[in-house]
């Protein structure tokens, strides 16, 4: 079974949001919000 969530629902840092889901064994995520709002290669990095 793949697991996959969203960020819009919390107001955190999403490196605190991929620390969470990753414990609880979800694979993927669905990031919410304009481009601007995430630096490329910052998301890049966390996605990893």
């Amino acid at each position: 079974m793949h697991l996959s969530t969203h960020n819009w629902m919390r107001a955190e840092p999403l490196e605190t949001t991929l620390k969470r889901i990753k414990k609880f064994g979800y694979e993927s995520i669905e990031i919410s919000g304009e481009p601007e709002q995430y630096k490329t290669e910052e998301t890049r990095a966390l996605l990893k």
